[in-house]
């Protein structure tokens, strides 16, 4: 079996999990990347039993320093080649994964300029720059983003019987996430349910199905972010916010409220636990409450 082939059928396992036809092309394109540097690295067509760990950390370097590609980049196409690797362990192709005896494969990304989330303060800020120059639509998306953690895609996917309230209660149901995943999500908060009840209420009813609307019926993907943007450019706090950012503030926010990991992981629509870890990472509010509590715990002078 040549190495197009295999690719294929390692294309076909991932078609078998459900894994979306962008998320499978990704894959394909990486190992293809991989494929053609291990043959013009060492003349020989791409053997998964034959490839080393040095070859991985080799073709790190070359993603890296001779390509310059993004760290987040190579991550990527590294991950595409480690799920390949374990693919090929577990349909008995080889022994071992050359990525076994590494400790750690990938690049330590810096994402400087870049939020994952923001604080309370500028999450306040945004949503005041909405109350003033927005409208109850734009000021509902943007506490569900902020409160459900939803997706750009989920969220335009969203019909009205999608969204439902009980007594001091809510939910949102998921038909169609990441990965072709169903969830449903508590949608509790209060102040956000109250702002959507108010979208509804003014909300045409002879505009089909679709929760959000725009001008030419259902709000799409570029609509929302468009329309994110333009909230940010109020504040100079906000450069750089996006929905992915205010999404991630719900996953911020209950790992702050210390919900176990596979809950994080389930309610975010995570495939993966280890996806749901980058809540943990401390953020200036959590180092300035570390350092507070660091000084109200100092005995010296005392």
């Amino acid at each position: 079996m040549n190495t197009n082939e295999l690719i294929q059928e390692f294309s076909q396992s991932l078609e078998v999990r459900g894994k979306s036809t962008n998320t499978i092309r990704a894959y394909v394109s990486d190992l293809k990347d991989f494929a053609q540097w291990y043959q013009q690295t060492t003349g020989d067509e791409l053997e998964p039993e034959v490839v080393l760990s040095t070859d991985i950390t080799e073709y790190r370097s070359y993603l890296q320093n001779i390509k310059k590609q993004a760290p987040k980049t190579v991550n990527r196409k590294l991950e595409s080649a480690r799920q390949f690797f374990i693919w090929c362990r577990r349909t008995n192709r080889i022994e071992f994964s050359p990525f076994e005896t590494l400790d750690n494969y990938r690049i330590k990304v810096e994402e400087a300029g870049q939020q994952k989330w923001i604080g309370e303060t500028e999450q306040k800020a945004l949503l005041r720059s909405v109350q003033k120059h927005g409208n109850k639509r734009d000021y509902a998306i943007i506490m569900m983003f902020l409160w459900s953690g939803l997706r750009v895609s989920e969220l335009v996917s969203l019909d009205l019987d999608d969204v439902m309230f009980g007594h001091g209660t809510g939910e949102i149901r998921v038909r169609d996430g990441k990965g072709c995943k169903a969830r449903d999500i508590p949608f509790t908060n209060r102040d956000a349910r109250k702002a959507l009840e108010l979208y509804l209420d003014e909300r045409p009813t002879d505009t089909g199905d679709a929760l959000f609307i725009g001008q030419r019926g259902r709000f799409g993907d570029k609509g929302i972010r468009k329309m994110v943007s333009k909230y940010t450019k109020y504040d100079e706090r906000l450069s750089g916010v996006s929905p992915h950012t205010l999404r991630h503030c719900y996953g911020k926010r209950l790992a702050k409220s210390k919900v176990e990991l596979t809950e994080i992981q389930l309610l975010m629509g995570h495939s993966n636990i280890e996806m749901a870890t980058i809540y943990l990472t401390p953020d200036k509010a959590d180092l300035r409450r570390a350092s507070l509590q660091a000084d109200g715990d100092s005995n010296i002078g005392d």
